[in-house]
């Protein structure tokens, strides 16, 4: 009788112990959501995890890759080929290689002002639509911007305003509240109209192209599945070594030094 109440006791405690290590990962898991991007400076292929407690962002095309979690969401880059990290925090994380400065002579894109000009959807989530609000900008700023530009940001509730603001940061695109999944943008001279060309070009065959008033698309958002959030270091990678700046990740020093022989 003695033994058989060990043997039931044990019993209990192993199916007791057994839920609990079959409870424990299912409590841990996060839920987030799955965005196949692409864009005119970063890369064809990337992918963006997001949710409220992390952020995890993959470039296919030059094999970096960024990610951050609550509660401080200190930013890492990482060349997973070569070993290397970047770490900085997020108010001095400049964005992905700073892409988007060149396309607007200089200006600083994060800073142009917004107005929201209607919701709706985007790929089935509630969105967002922002135009520039040229009602805020002075006579200078008008010529220096681009012609419009249109951001569509989504505001899922599972993911954190934190981690929206990191993806801002990366694509350099306008502050607003959400996480964006598309820029576009039309610089000063795109869709000049047939009439305007033949004014200004008189006898020109260019004065007889039409010209559609078309954005280029800086970034945009093929589809978005909400799924569990992959799982990643904490902190800096084991055995990775840390770098000063972000362009020393794909930096070729063996390269540098040929260049700097044959011009000496």
């Amino acid at each position: 009788m003695e033994l058989l109440l060990k043997f039931k006791t044990t019993l209990k405690i192993c199916v007791a112990t057994g839920f609990m290590l079959i409870s424990i990962p299912l409590a841990l898991a996060e839920t987030g959501f799955h965005l196949s991007q692409s864009s005119m400076g970063h890369g064809r292929v990337l992918d963006l995890y997001v949710s409220q407690k992390k952020i995890k962002w993959v470039n296919k095309d030059n094999k970096l890759s960024l990610y951050s979690q609550a509660p401080d969401w200190t930013i890492y880059v990482c060349n997973d080929d070569k070993k290397l990290v970047y770490p900085c925090k997020v108010k001095e994380y400049q964005g992905h290689l700073n892409y988007i400065a060149p396309l607007s002579s200089g200006e600083v894109i994060q800073e142009m002002p917004l107005r929201l000009v209607s919701r709706g959807s985007y790929l089935n989530l509630p969105a967002m639509v922002y135009n520039l609000d040229k009602a805020r900008m002075d006579a200078k700023a008008k010529k220096q911007y681009f012609r419009t530009v249109q951001l569509i940001e989504i505001s899922p509730g599972s993911v954190s305003p934190a981690a929206a603001r990191i993806v801002r940061k990366i694509y350099g695109t306008p502050e607003a509240p959400g996480l964006p999944v598309y820029f576009g943008f039309m610089r000063r001279g795109d869709g000049v109209n047939a009439k305007k060309r033949k004014k200004k070009y008189p006898g020109s065959k260019k004065a007889s192209v039409k010209t559609a008033r078309k954005l280029t698309d800086f970034l945009k958002t093929h589809w978005i599945k909400e799924e569990t959030m992959p799982e990643f270091a904490r902190g800096i990678p084991r055995g990775y070594k840390v770098v000063k700046q972000e362009q020393d990740l794909t930096r070729n020093p063996g390269a540098e030094r040929g260049m700097e022989l044959m011009l000496h």
